[in-house]
């Protein structure tokens, strides 16, 4: 029961962060609304939780070995790695859902202008030294 209301808790807080603080921000720095679930669902999934379990020591203050430290590791691990692996999967979904994933023809349509101004570029460059070269 205590760790279902941390749980919801921290989920409460990170979606009272991104939700309410968000707003708050200007210029460069503003952030959409689709973007703000984005956000939100992205998270730094475990982040703090391996930085902990990998700061635990190997040897406890009298010496002897830390026995719990391989299971706290394993444990912390594979709830880090079920949860990427499930956000993963239902992050694309989300993007598309949001309209923020890009299609394959955006691709290419971004990629064929990018050719297409590197070839501006080259003959600008190559008639600006022609008319320099005649002068």
């Amino acid at each position: 029961m205590d760790r279902d209301r941390r749980v919801r808790g921290d989920a409460g807080r990170r979606a009272l962060s991104v939700y309410a603080l968000s707003p708050l921000l200007r210029g460069a720095l503003r952030v959409s609304r689709p973007y703000r679930h984005v956000l939100l669902w992205g998270g730094l999934r475990g982040a703090l939780s391996l930085a902990l379990v990998l700061s635990l020591p190997f040897t406890l203050p009298d010496g002897t070995p830390f026995q719990e430290r391989p299971l706290l590791l394993g444990m912390t691990f594979g709830v880090v790695g079920t949860s990427l692996l499930l956000q993963g999967m239902t992050m694309g979904p989300l993007l598309r859902r949001l309209g923020l994933a890009t299609t394959p023809e955006a691709v290419d349509e971004v990629e064929s202008l990018r050719g297409r101004l590197s070839a501006s570029e080259a003959a600008l460059g190559a008639w600006r030294a022609s008319t320099s070269a005649a002068s």
